[in-house]
C-alpha cells in the first residue's frame, strides 16, 4: 500500500485498535465536537469537514432566516430601495426616434446583400479594424446617413457590434466621420 519512505497524511492520529477491531490496519479519521449554529446542539464531525450545522434541516431553517431574499424584512427593504427607480421606455426615453426601429427595411435588404457589403470591407470593422473571425460574430451593416431606405452601397459600412452601438449616439458626429470614408 505505501512505500517505505512514504509518510501517510494521517500519521499523527492514534487509534485504539481494541475499540475499532474491524478497521484492521486503516487509520481512523479524527473527529471533533462542533456546536450547531442553528440549534446549538453538540455533534461530532471530521476535522476536515468544518461543518456548522448538525443536519440539513438546521441548515435550511438558518438559511430561511438569514438569506437576504428569504427574509421578509429584507424583501421589504429591497423593494423600498427600488421604488424611486423608474425604467424609461418608449417615447419617454432620450434616444426615442419616433418608432423608427419598427419600420420595415426595403426589399433589397437581404442577407446576401449584407454579405456583399462585408466582403467589400474585407470582413473587418471599418472603425476599429477587428475582423469578423476575432469577434466570433458577424459584422453589422450600418447606414451612414441613418436612413433605412437608403441601401446604396456607398451609404453602408461594416462595423463590429460595439462600434455599431457607439455610432448610435452622437449621430451628427458619426455622419461626418463616416461620410469622409476615413478609418478612425
Amino acid at each position: 500500500m505505501f512505500r517505505k519512505e512514504h509518510t501517510p497524511w494521517n500519521k499523527n492520529i492514534k487509534i485504539n485498535r481494541d475499540k475499532y477491531p474491524e478497521m484492521g490496519n486503516l487509520y481512523k479519521r479524527a473527529q471533533i465536537t462542533y456546536i450547531c449554529t442553528y440549534c446549538e446542539k453538540e455533534f461530532e464531525s471530521f476535522k476536515s469537514s468544518k461543518r456548522k450545522f448538525c443536519s440539513r434541516e438546521c441548515w435550511r431553517n438558518w438559511f430561511k432566516e438569514h438569506h437576504p431574499m428569504k427574509n421578509i424584512e429584507s424583501r421589504k427593504r429591497v423593494s423600498e430601495s427600488k421604488k424611486g427607480i423608474t425604467t424609461v421606455k418608449g417615447e419617454t426615453h432620450g434616444n426615442w426616434q419616433g418608432g423608427k426601429s419598427f419600420e420595415p427595411y426595403p426589399l433589397g435588404w437581404t442577407n446576401t446583400f449584407k454579405e456583399q457589403i462585408r466582403y467589400r470591407d474585407g470582413y473587418k470593422c471599418q472603425i476599429c479594424g477587428v475582423s469578423e473571425v476575432e469577434n466570433c460574430k458577424k459584422l453589422s451593416v450600418h447606414h451612414i446617413d441613418y436612413n433605412k431606405n437608403n441601401i446604396i452601397p456607398d451609404n453602408l459600412i461594416s462595423l463590429c457590434v460595439s462600434c455599431h452601438m457607439r455610432t448610435n449616439g452622437n449621430r451628427e458626429y458619426w455622419k461626418v466621420k463616416l461620410n469622409g470614408g476615413l478609418k478612425i
